[in-house]
């Protein structure tokens, strides 16, 4: 996205990596066409694509935005879908044990946001994107440490997969900045 909608070249070491890392994703789906295209198993497409987009906009309105201006904006519009969400798809009634985690997360994502937005000031989209991968490190974390939740040995597998393409990126990248012009 950062090609068309940012004007940013990518070159076939991106692509290269990129390609890769879907594979990792495919990996770690392990989509067998029966029942691929029910809403629930879109679900994460659209998620990335919302967030592939918002790094995308984030990266050409970084530097003509204030930082609050941003955040303000990121959580009306997350605020929004979240709520559309939960239109569509009811779950269970907020209890009382669940505010502290909900606003911990809440925390962790406005300054996430903030730092987000830093970051697309100063590097192109495609340099940042490969940092996200870590939030895959993260996940399995604290799934493990919450919800004693174990990955698959084809989810790290992928996973191992997707890092690693990312990590190709972020080497390409300090190599190639570190050549002298």
């Amino acid at each position: 996205l950062s090609i068309p909608l940012l004007g940013e070249s990518v070159g076939r070491h991106r692509w290269s990596a990129v390609l890769v890392g879907f594979a990792g994703v495919l990996w770690m789906l392990q989509p067998t066409g029966d029942g691929w295209l029910e809403s629930v198993a879109l679900l994460p497409l659209a998620t990335a694509i919302a967030y592939a987009l918002l790094q995308v906009l984030t990266r050409r309105h970084a530097d003509r935005e204030t930082t609050q201006a941003y955040v303000f904006w990121y959580t009306l519009l997350l605020t929004l879908a979240a709520g559309g969400a939960l239109l569509v798809f009811p779950g269970k009634a907020i209890q009382p044990d669940d505010w502290l985690p909900m606003v911990a997360v809440g925390m962790a994502g406005f300054v996430s946001t903030i730092l987000m937005v830093q970051a697309y000031r100063l590097a192109e989209a495609s340099f940042v994107a490969p940092f996200d991968y870590t939030a895959l490190v993260w996940s399995g974390l604290l799934g493990w440490f919450f919800w004693a939740e174990v990955p698959s040995a084809t989810t790290l597998t992928g996973a191992v997969v997707v890092v690693s393409a990312g990590l190709y990126i972020l080497h390409r990248e300090l190599r190639r900045r570190a050549l002298p012009t």
